[in-house]
């Protein structure tokens, strides 16, 4: 992505926009010689991420130019949870990379009547250990249906205030009927 780095001053510093990944444009901050790096909305520490734009492999791919640009005694501040290490930065990978593999196995990719399907589908496969690791897990639900509209576009998803009101909406429910010990998922018609 572009970036711009700033030296002659005390302390050099690096922003390096990223692109479109959970929203429409997003950056990082790298400060090399202190190695810590503020990722904003790149990095969701313990919670579960929202991604809003899309797809997936472009946020598999930052995570991993992250990586690459920095190093193991690097620490990362995220817009979302505590300061990490690369061990937070490479379970984030893990969960964008299971999202998209998860979709890939999802029918109907070019109707958007399938999408609810898939995301029950996502988020009722989603590895045990890896939905341990997040506070509420069901978002990924939420990025099963960006990612199947960002494929769809062949890029970035475009979505408007409705649309995440309403799969907020539906993510609650889902929330509340687990929190309430039913047990059950919300079907296709309940959603």
């Amino acid at each position: 992505g572009d970036d711009i780095t700033i030296e002659g001053s005390q302390v050099p510093v690096r922003f390096w926009h990223m692109g479109p990944i959970h929203s429409k444009s997003d950056s990082v901050i790298l400060l090399p010689e202190s190695k810590v790096c503020y990722t904003g909305d790149l990095l969701f520490i313990n919670i579960a991420p929202v991604m809003w734009s899309g797809p997936a492999v472009t946020w598999v791919k930052a995570l991993d130019d992250l990586v690459e640009a920095t190093g193991e005694d690097w620490l990362f501040v995220p817009g979302h949870g505590p300061v990490t290490d690369l061990r937070g930065v490479r379970r984030v990978r893990e969960f964008f990379s299971y999202l998209h593999e998860a979709v890939s196995r999802c029918r109907d990719l070019a109707d958007p009547e399938a999408d609810e399907p898939c995301a029950l589908q996502v988020f009722n496969g989603m590895p045990k250990d890896l939905k341990e690791s997040f506070h509420e897990p069901y978002r990924i639900m939420i990025g099963a249906v960006i990612e199947r509209a960002a494929r769809r576009a062949g890029g970035p998803a475009k979505v408007d205030i409705k649309f995440k009101l309403q799969w907020i909406g539906k993510m609650s429910e889902h929330e509340l009927r687990q929190s309430l010990g039913s047990g059950t998922s919300p079907t296709q018609a309940e959603l």
